[in-house]
C-alpha cells in the first residue's frame, strides 16, 4: 500500500555536518566515468536506524547507514585499514559506524573516532578515513550525487508539480509507489529506451509507429514528447487476448498515448503521463486514467558495467473511496509492479543480445536519442572512454566530439575503423 507523502522538511534529508569546531570535508565524487547526475540508489525503508546497508552504485561499493537522530549517511564500503567491507557484519554504535574485522569506528564526516587498543593517535590515523558522498531522502527514496563538486540541478520535485498542475490538492491527497529489479545488462542501454520512442511500437506494440520530439534542452536536461501514432485501443479483448498468447498479460496497463520524459543530468528521467479523458473510453480506462496524472522518477543504476538495478518512484492522487480506497492503492501498486515487469520483459531478449556498431546508421527518427547521448557524454568528467564502449560513453558515435578529446591510441584505432 502506498504510503501518505509528508511535508518536504520531513521528506527531506541530506547529510548534517559536524558541530563549527570540526573542520568538514568535502563531498567525493563516486565514479567519473559515469554523468554529474542524481541517482536512486536505494528507498529509505531499506535503511533502518541501526544497520549498516551495503550498496553497489556505479560500480563503487558504499555503505548506507543512520545515527541516533535518524539522519543518512553514504560512505565507501571499504576499510582503508585492511580492507573489510562495512556493509557485511558492520554496525552503528552511538554516531559511529563500526568495521566487522579489526573494531575501527568511523564518524559522520568518514574520520576515524575510536579504534580499539592499542589505539594512539598520529599519521596512520590521521589517514584511516572512509570517503563521504552526497545523498538526500525524498519521497521515500535515496538520491547520490555522483559529481566532483556541488549539485548543479536538485531532484525533481515531482510532488510539488503535481500540486501545481492540480489546484486544490493538498499533499495529503498524494500517496507513493516505490519498486526495483536487478537486470543483467548495461543500464545505459536500457535508458536509452526513453528518447527511443520508435521501440515502443516493435517491441510493446503500442501503435504502428513512434517518434520522439525535443521540447527543451540545457546543459543538465533535456526533454521531449513521446508520441505515438495509430495507437491501439487502450483496453481491448483483442489486446488482452494478443497479449495472453505472448505471455505478456500483465503488461496491459503500458500508457497507450503520448508521455513527456525530462532526463535531469542524464540519471534521473521523469514521466509524465499526457492524461486523455476520451469519450468513447470504457469504465476500467477510465478508472486507470485516474492515476495518469501521477508522475514517475525511474532510475537505471549500474551496479557492474554488465548489471543494473532499475528504481521506479511513482507519485498519485489517492483514491478517495472510504475504506476500500487504501486496498485499491494497494492493488494499484500491485498492478504497476506486473506492468513494469511485463515491460522489462519485453525489452530483455533485445539487451541481453544487442552488439551496436561502432558507427550507428542513425536514422530520422533517433534524433532525440542522439542529443540525450550527446548530454549524457557532456556530463561525465573521466574522459579516458571518450572513444566509447556504449556502456560508460558513446564518443565518436554518430558524431558524437568533445572538443578537449584526448589523442590516444584508443581514439585513433576508432577512427580508422568509422573510416
Amino acid at each position: 500500500m502506498g504510503t501518505p507523502l509528508r511535508t518536504t522538511d520531513q521528506l527531506r534529508r541530506s547529510a548534517v555536518n559536524e558541530p563549527q569546531s570540526t573542520p568538514e570535508p568535502s563531498y567525493s565524487h563516486l565514479n567519473p566515468q559515469y554523468p554529474r547526475s542524481w541517482w536512486t540508489i536505494g528507498f529509505s525503508a531499506e535503511v533502518p536506524q541501526g544497520r549498516a546497508v551495503p550498496n553497489k552504485v556505479l560500480e563503487k561499493d558504499v555503505v548506507l547507514w543512520r545515527n541516533a537522530a535518524g539522519e543518512l549517511f553514504c560512505h565507501s564500503a571499504i576499510c582503508p585499514h585492511l580492507g573489510a567491507n562495512l556493509g557485511y557484519g558492520g554496525v552503528v554504535v552511538e554516531d559511529a559506524l563500526q568495521c566487522p574485522f579489526h573494531g575501527f569506528e568511523f564518524g559522520t564526516t568518514g574520520q576515524v573516532v575510536r579504534r580499539p587498543p592499542p589505539g594512539g593517535d598520529g599519521p596512520a590515523q590521521a589517514r584511516c578515513r572512509l570517503t563521504r558522498y552526497r545523498v538526500e531522502e525524498h519521497l521515500g527514496s535515496i538520491f547520490l550525487w555522483n559529481g566532483k563538486a556541488d549539485p548543479d540541478h536538485g531532484v525533481p520535485d515531482v510532488a510539488g508539480d503535481m500540486l501545481a498542475a492540480h489546484p486544490g490538492l493538498r499533499r495529503d491527497d498524494l500517496t507513493v509507489f516505490h519498486h526495483g529489479f536487478y537486470l543483467p545488462y548495461p543500464a545505459k542501454w536500457f535508458l536509452e529506451n526513453g528518447p527511443d520512442a520508435g521501440h515502443f511500437s516493435f517491441v510493446h506494440g503500442l501503435g504502428e509507429w513512434g517518434e520522439a520530439e525535443t521540447l527543451e534542452e540545457t546543459d543538465t536536461m533535456l526533454r521531449w514528447r513521446q508520441q505515438l501514432h495509430n495507437v491501439k485501443p487502450y483496453l481491448s479483448w483483442a489486446r488482452l487476448s494478443e497479449q495472453y498468447r505472448d505471455g505478456e498479460l500483465t503488461n496491459f496497463l503500458v500508457n497507450a498515448g503520448d508521455v513527456e520524459l525530462t532526463t535531469y543530468g542524464g540519471g534521473l528521467q521523469v514521466l509524465r503521463l499526457l492524461e486523455r479523458v476520451d469519450a468513447d473510453r470504457g469504465p476500467a480506462a477510465r478508472f486507470l486514467s485516474f492515476f495518469e496524472s501521477g508522475r514517475a522518477i525511474l532510475c537505471w543504476v549500474p551496479t557492474t558495467a554488465d548489471h543494473h538495478v532499475f528504481r521506479f518512484t511513482f507519485v498519485m492522487r489517492r483514491i478517495p473511496v472510504p475504506i476500500l480506497g487504501r486496498a485499491i492503492e494497494w492493488l494499484v501498486a500491485r498492478l504497476l509492479e506486473r506492468r513494469d515487469w511485463g515491460g522489462i520483459m519485453q525489452d530483455t531478449a533485445i539487451m541481453l543480445h544487442r552488439q551496436e556498431p561502432a558507427n550507428p546508421s542513425y536514422a530520422r527518427a533517433d534524433r532525440c536519442l542522439v542529443k540525450f547521448r550527446k548530454l549524457w557524454d557532456s556530463r561525465i568528467d573521466d574522459r579516458s572512454l571518450w572513444a566509447g564502449d556504449n556502456v560508460h560513453s558513446n564518443g565518436l558515435r554518430g558524431g558524437i566530439k568533445w572538443p578537449d578529446a584526448p589523442a590516444h591510441s584508443s581514439s585513433r584505432s576508432l577512427q580508422e575503423e568509422q573510416s
